[in-house]
């Protein structure tokens, strides 16, 4: 009988559980955006270099906006604005004398043009950004906007030499600013959606300009390390995402084994020249730790690459070159015998014409 009731106590805390689960968690929502394309690194992937995954000087976008670190560099950003809004003046005017008061009202007609175009696609903007960001809505959001984009456009054509740099650029004239704009400006959560920077680069573009955004783009930034784990976590954690840059990092990782297989791809020009060959070999090794692909995207690759190797003539001829090519002094040996062949066959050709003339 007490058996019977301790089952009946336990099936009834089973039931109270299952009852409660289901106030609790019957109206739940993921709490995700189908259309999100920014979003903060998960800790998974920074926990060993979280430095990779940080801003240090510039902050792009609403997930750092403000941090103490980054706020010091608002003012160039301001910098940069004015002087694109006083270059577009200045050359839509060319050949015109205007003055003061009326250069500044035209700047500021461009200024609140860029603002209410950016403003019509303010929701469209904010859905980009993963609702763990928590970015508000509201005139804040958009003159962050406005100001960052405007700051990257201006950057990007100054670094391709489209607007003249002047000797007390607070960028140009310091070398190290450009090393942590490289960095700053490609993490995966210091970012504004693509759209935005397109419109306000249409609003300011000139008639003589003619490399597109994307031109400007690929131009300023440099293949690193910082870009490779980025993009790596941006295709890990952004739904039905197509595994490019993950699936390049893993065959790389399998094709270098050694220093010797980075310095070849290096000769080759597959890859840039590093500090050292250790250094390289080490980072490819490690560069896709914690990472998933359901579909190789260089399968057909490997597999012809495979099968090739596995046929005996490319094998042969790989351990012929390995044995006897690969030291300098193996090489005179081999040419000597070949030159030596060479004149026998040629001595024995000229005594069986003599002797059967």
């Amino acid at each position: 009988m007490a058996q019977g009731r301790s089952d009946e106590s336990v099936a009834i805390d089973v039931e109270s559980l299952v009852s409660s689960l289901k106030v609790e968690f019957g109206n739940a929502r993921l709490n995700t955006r189908p259309s999100y394309c920014i979003f903060k690194t998960p800790s998974l992937f920074s926990r060993h270099r979280e430095n990779v995954f940080l801003p240090n000087y510039f902050s792009i976008g609403p997930i750092h906006h403000g941090k103490g670190n980054l706020v010091a560099t608002e003012e160039i950003k301001v910098k940069y604005l004015k002087d694109l809004l006083s270059r577009v003046v200045d050359q839509r005017h060319k050949g015109t004398m205007l003055s003061q008061q009326v250069k500044e009202m035209e700047k500021q007609k461009i200024l609140t043009d860029c603002f209410y175009a950016i403003k019509s696609i303010e929701f469209e903007a904010q859905a980009c950004y993963a609702s763990e960001c928590e970015v508000k809505l509201g005139d804040e959001f958009v003159k962050m906007l406005v100001l960052d984009g405007c700051f990257m456009i201006e950057l990007f054509r100054r670094d391709a030499q489209e607007v003249r740099i002047e000797l007390d650029d607070p960028i140009f004239s310091m070398s190290c600013m450009l090393q942590f704009l490289h960095h700053d400006l490609i993490l995966l959560e210091n970012q504004i959606p693509w759209f935005v920077l397109q419109t306000l680069f249409d609003k300011t573009k000139l008639p003589f300009e003619t490399k597109s955004l994307i031109e400007l783009a690929l131009l300023f930034f440099e293949t690193t390390e910082t870009i490779f784990r980025n993009l790596i976590v941006y295709e890990q954690c952004l739904p039905n995402c197509e595994p490019i840059f993950t699936s390049y990092a893993m065959i790389l990782s399998n094709l270098i084994d050694t220093t010797d297989d980075t310095q070849i791809l290096c000769k080759k020009g597959i890859i840039d020249s590093w500090v050292s060959a250790e250094e390289a070999t080490k980072f490819f090794d490690k560069l896709y730790y914690n990472t998933y692909v359901k579909e190789f995207y260089y399968f057909n690759l490997c597999d012809d690459l495979n099968n090739y190797c596995n046929q005996r003539w490319p094998r042969w001829r790989a351990a012929y070159v390995h044995n006897y090519l690969s030291k300098s002094w193996i090489v005179v040996v081999v040419a000597a015998q070949l030159y030596a062949v060479s004149m026998f066959g040629l001595t024995f050709l000229q005594t069986f014409f003599t002797v059967f003339k």
